[in-house]
């Protein structure tokens, strides 16, 4: 479907530009990314990703993802920390304007978190749990009233990042996939490998271009 071959793609520039976020300075810290992808389906194009952050003043960035027939997909999330009530707050905007908002807490003597989503619609949903080493499980409920479970756990070694996921609904059936990410420095070259819930495959990859920031 190609919903889910955007989702792939824009996940890869999500996935991308996460690592490259990370901001522990007091100043502004800026970043442009761009280079091309190509999936195990034969997609290809290029993609995109800027932003700033700096300690104090939250952050911003853009991604977005041209498809080799000159469609373009794109996201813009900004957010910060909320002293007030002591939350880390964000607003996501998709490609045709629509959007929502997240507010997430973390206590971290209870090691338990939640998070409440509200859609342009008024809509909300939340999740809660607990997280561990590598690890995270609870429960999502959403503006109708229904839940569903999940359990996630990551490791990272030297080849790369290992991630597994599962969702169970309120009608007990459950959904799995897991993910393999691995980065080649000397290719500059990002790879996802995913197994979906039928044990179908699909792999993508971005290699940047080498004048990013």
């Amino acid at each position: 479907m190609k919903t889910n071959k955007t989702r792939a793609r824009l996940t890869l520039a999500a996935a991308a530009a996460a690592l490259l976020l990370a901001s522990t300075t007091a100043e502004a810290r800026n970043f442009s990314r761009g280079g091309s992808y190509s999936t195990g389906g034969g997609h290809s194009g290029t993609v995109s990703a800027t932003g700033s952050s700096a300690r104090g003043q939250g952050w911003n960035k853009s991604q977005s993802v041209t498809t080799a027939g000159g469609k373009t997909y794109g996201r813009s999330v900004t957010g910060g920390y909320n002293q007030d009530t002591q939350s880390v707050d964000r607003t996501v905007t998709g490609n045709n304007g629509k959007g929502y908002n997240t507010s997430s807490s973390y206590d971290k003597a209870t090691k338990t978190y939640s998070t409440t989503a509200t859609g342009n619609n008024g809509k909300t949903a939340t999740r809660t749990g607990t997280v561990g080493d590598g690890s995270a499980s609870g429960t999502i409920t959403t503006g109708s009233g229904k839940t569903a479970t999940y359990d996630t756990d990551v490791s990272r070694d030297e080849d790369g990042v290992s991630a597994s996921h599962s969702v169970t609904g309120s009608n007990g059936k459950t959904y799995t996939e897991s993910s393999d990410y691995s980065y080649d420095r000397d290719t500059n070259t990002l790879t996802d490998t995913r197994t979906g819930n039928n044990g179908e495959t699909h792999t993508g990859s971005i290699t940047y271009d080498g004048d990013n920031q």
